[in-house]
């Protein structure tokens, strides 16, 4: 979270009027940088950033000594996504005032998005000890270890409940605390943030979102499911809450409820590829194997790594008896994890179609001995036995 040097109550009112107001007063006095710096203020509430810039830009060049200018230029450039002048901008912040804990605080994001793990903590672990109160900085630490692992989940939730300590009715400090307990396993006391946020934030969609997640996570589908249900009735955008309501419908065997929840998702997210793989995990167990097909096309593309997206493709391909191509993508996903049973499993049942019995036979009797789930080994023992008895 990028903050601001922003309006104070002494301000005008932040609209077109006031904006109006201040560019004719910057017409009759083009040298005075207070008029550049308040109209900056209005369009940055506004979010006309490029245009804040520009204001912020004629107020450094005016009086290149004035921090708070940096400070908010750093952030309108955050928001277009251009980190690099950020820094520039919170370097210079910092050289003018080094005891600015909102521009260690800025910095550490700025860090953070462009992957500087280690630089983004020793920043805002900096704008803590300048500032003890700034309850934002406890705040963005814990969620700096949330997203990164950098530090302890014990740090992390000490650094929320700090936050709650200065402000007992913050948001974000219930919600990161809640996530660091979901992730480390304490669902009970993560539900138990979440409900507290959702009872001083009634018509905030996430606190429903997050516990209905936590829900799902202790496999009590029924309140996990109204969660998300009145997630998307207070928000009908919030789109996490059509993915993971997708995977209850799934895990329910709502096939076409879940497949429609998650064509809401992708068109919303289509950098998120695990919405993709998500449909094409649906769309296999519809048996339409074809935009099963596609969708993990799409998945491995952007996620090569993952054995899983292999894994599929294949079992898709062996279905539509595509055996030399089923054939290549289980032996990528053997040579990432070769010790994964369901995966040797696959490979022979497609040496069994190919009439490479003995391959057949090598590979499932090794899968069953490695371990696969009670269903799928019972298959894998009758299939041995078929091809023993025909050898």
């Amino acid at each position: 979270m990028f903050l601001r040097k922003s309006l104070d109550d002494k301000a005008i009112n932040p609209d077109d009027l006031s904006i109006q107001n201040l560019t004719q007063a910057i017409e009759a006095s083009p040298n005075e940088y207070g008029n550049y710096w308040t109209r900056g203020l209005i369009y940055d509430h506004l979010g006309r950033h490029q245009q804040a810039i520009s204001d912020y830009t004629r107020v450094i060049a005016i009086n290149p000594k004035f921090s708070n200018a940096y400070i908010n230029r750093a952030a309108d450039y955050a928001d277009l996504g251009d980190f690099s002048r950020g820094l520039t901008d919170l370097d210079i912040a910092i050289k003018l005032d080094s005891k600015l804990a909102i521009a260690y605080h800025n910095r550490a994001f700025c860090h953070l998005r462009i992957g500087k793990i280690d630089a983004a903590y020793k920043d805002i672990s900096k704008a803590i000890s300048l500032d003890p109160k700034f309850v934002f900085s406890y705040i963005n630490r814990a969620r700096i270890i949330l997203e990164t692992r950098t530090g302890s989940p014990q740090q992390a939730v000490m650094d929320a409940s700090k936050a709650l300590e200065l402000d007992p009715d913050n948001l974000e400090a219930f919600l990161v605390r809640g996530e660091i307990l979901a992730t480390v396993g304490q669902l009970q006391y993560a539900i138990q943030d979440f409900t507290s946020a959702m009872s001083k934030h009634p018509n905030n969609p996430r606190t429903y979102y997050f516990r209905g997640r936590t829900f799902f996570y202790l496999g009590n589908l029924e309140n996990a499911l109204a969660d998300l249900n009145k997630s998307l009735e207070l928000d009908a955008n919030f789109t996490p809450a059509f993915y993971m309501r997708s995977s209850i419908y799934m895990k329910i065997g709502n096939l076409d409820t879940a497949l429609k929840d998650i064509e809401n998702y992708i068109p919303r997210n289509p950098d998120d590829i695990q919405g993709y793989y998500q449909r094409g995990l649906i769309h296999m167990q519809q048996g339409n194997s074809l935009n099963a097909l596609q969708d993990f096309n799409t998945y491995v593309s952007h996620s090569p790594q993952d054995v899983d997206g292999f894994y599929y493709l294949a079992v898709i391909k062996l279905n539509l008896n595509k055996l030399p191509d089923a054939l290549a993508d289980i032996n990528t996903a053997i040579k990432a994890n070769p010790k994964d049973g369901a995966i040797l499993y696959c490979r022979g049942q497609i040496y069994q179609k190919m009439g490479d019995k003995k391959s057949a036979i090598g590979d499932i009797t090794n899968a069953i001995k490695i371990g696969l789930s009670p269903a799928m080994e019972e298959t894998a023992k009758r299939l041995l036995n078929d091809i023993k008895k025909t050898e």
